[in-house]
């Protein structure tokens, strides 16, 4: 069946057709209504030089004169383990039941990490901003101690700009209405398409029962016998 064609059946069926679409339509309308809005806030923040590493001459004690390969490498690392599981169910138990990332920043030419949260709840995005902010600094601070980094040799980490304020983001709620409308076109086409095929077949077998009644009975043929000698 070519494009013609379907638009031919469509065109056939359209009394079939038309309330599956205004139905399709009813149900955008409430999928649209029902899925939550999601708002989004986001931070970005650098590493920091240790002070023995700024202290070196040629950096004059600037943290922002010490930046190095290492910190973004150290950025990587430190967004791997904010996400893990382990780190998920301790900012779970500390109030962040959003969704969250961390990863190196987008273009980013330093040691730059952004933070993002995400959910249906304003107010809330922004407490469990600051509880991943503070979350990964202490992570940061206590992954270095752990490993034994003598005090001088502790990169810092630290905000570049304050958190944005929360968001809103529509590519779920986008994505989730075009999956109703693509699922409720496709579902109207197909019964109409069913509808039509059901309907012509009937109407063929209609046409030929009548055939058969029009058609005018035939005598039956006498059997031949051969004359008694």
């Amino acid at each position: 069946m070519d494009v013609g064609e379907l638009l031919a059946l469509l065109r056939r069926r359209w009394a079939v057709l038309v309330p599956l679409l205004a139905l399709t339509l009813v149900g955008i309308g409430g999928a649209w209504a029902k899925i939550p809005t999601q708002y989004q806030s986001q931070i970005q923040l650098t590493m920091l030089n240790a002070p023995r590493i700024t202290d070196e001459p040629g950096n004059d004690g600037n943290p922002y004169l010490a930046f190095d390969t290492t910190l973004a490498v150290d950025v990587d690392f430190l967004a791997r383990n904010v996400t893990s599981g382990a780190s998920g169910a301790q900012l779970a138990a500390r109030g962040v039941t959003e969704d969250y990332s961390a990863a190196i920043a987008d273009n980013a030419l330093g040691p730059f990490m952004q933070l993002t949260v995400t959910g249906p709840d304003k107010q809330h995005i922004a407490q469990s901003m600051q509880v991943l902010i503070n979350f990964t600094e202490q992570r940061w601070h206590s992954l270095q101690v752990s490993a034994g980094s003598p005090a001088g040799s502790i990169i810092g980490l630290t905000e570049i700009a304050p958190a944005s304020a929360p968001t809103p983001v529509y590519k779920r709620k986008f994505e989730a209405v075009a999956g109703v409308a693509v699922l409720g076109v496709v579902l109207s086409v197909l019964v109409a398409v069913i509808l039509d095929s059901v309907m012509r077949r009937r109407s063929g077998r209609h046409g030929v029962s009548e055939r058969r009644l029009a058609e005018p009975l035939k005598p039956e043929p006498v059997p031949h016998r051969s004359p008694i000698t």
